[in-house]
């Protein structure tokens, strides 16, 4: 099989970066991202910090000022930037290919879709071309756009939860996929019929 990332479907672009690229530990150049322009100044904060007392003034408002002057905290990657994304990347421990039916948010309908998972809390979406914004988000976040597992959302899913499939894949199940497909290869999905 050619190591040449195929640009295209969800499955095609995730499931091409993910062996071609991420395995290898490399950012999946031949997927264009458009780059948003981040200001230098530009400060990374992360959810649980707006919240944390120690950054809340008399008000209880978030202070930039008490942020600032904690040495503990160090630089966070911003995500927005090529060299921010790769620095997550490279911080990431376990990765997952991950096949599952989501919920179309534009019909409430379930759709197939793949994605990768670093570390249970971060997801990589190289699909589409995507804005820079979108490559990485939160898997909570995610999962929440795309209305995933039924449980937490009851209501697009009623009547059909049994609907709702999800496969994680390592990088050594994948390697296994592609061998016994042999030369009928296809990027997925590979455990279920996609609805859409």
């Amino acid at each position: 099989m050619d190591n040449k990332i195929i640009k295209g479907d969800c499955y095609t672009a995730n499931g091409s970066a993910f062996c071609f690229s991420i395995k290898q530990g490399k950012f999946p150049e031949d997927i264009k991202i458009k780059w948003v322009d981040v200001p230098d100044n530009t400060k990374i904060i992360t959810r649980n910090e707006f919240s944390n007392p120690k950054y809340l003034d008399d008000n209880g408002e978030f202070s930039f000022e008490l942020l600032d002057a904690d040495e503990s905290r160090g630089e966070l990657p911003n995500p927005d930037t090529k060299e921010g994304l790769i620095k997550i990347m490279n911080g990431v421990k376990k990765w997952r290919l991950v096949h599952a039916h989501t919920m179309n948010g534009l019909d409430d309908k379930p759709m197939g879709h793949s994605w990768i998972e670093g570390d249970d809390n971060l997801v990589f979406d190289f699909s589409n071309n995507p804005d820079s914004t979108k490559v990485l988000v939160n898997r909570c976040q995610f999962y929440d756009e795309w209305q995933i597992p039924p449980e937490n959302h009851p209501k697009p899913w009623m009547g059909i939860e049994n609907q709702f499939i999800i496969y994680k894949y390592t990088f050594e199940e994948v390697s296994k996929k592609v061998e016994e497909l042999g030369s009928n290869m296809h990027w997925g999905p590979w455990d279920f019929e996609a609805i859409r």
